[in-house]
């Protein structure tokens, strides 16, 4: 797996440095009169989930928000799957999220609805 920073903004995983097939992607929101960068869009290829991908992917954003300022960072869960791929219940993206290091703002919302906010503090 080959992780790439596009810009700032965009993180990208791929398969290997060679053939460069994407199998993630995270996109940023940066917010630079604020302490905080917010997650845009962030999605594995299906074949892909499971294995990392989305750790790593977490990861590098974490190096970029830190080396910014960024105090937190943000996200309101709501699935984004590749093109003819299944989409992730909001359930189990929240358990994705806690995982990766994330708390929901409000502990009293209903997970079984998407975009809910959550907080990582850095």
């Amino acid at each position: 797996m080959y992780i790439h920073t596009e810009n700032p903004c965009c993180i990208i995983a791929y398969n290997n440095i060679f053939t460069k097939q994407e199998i993630g992607r995270l996109e940023l929101i940066i917010n630079p009169t604020a302490d905080y960068y917010r997650i845009d869009g962030f999605r594995i290829h299906q074949k892909w989930r499971n294995k990392g991908v989305g750790r790593k992917l977490i990861q590098q954003a974490k190096k970029i928000v830190k080396a910014n300022g960024g105090k937190r960072f943000l996200v309101y869960p709501n699935s984004e799957p590749y093109k003819g791929e299944d989409y992730v219940d909001p359930e189990v993206l929240y358990k994705i999220y806690q995982h990766l290091g994330f708390q929901l703002e409000d502990l009293s919302a209903d997970i079984k609805k998407p975009d809910h906010l959550m907080v990582m503090f850095l």
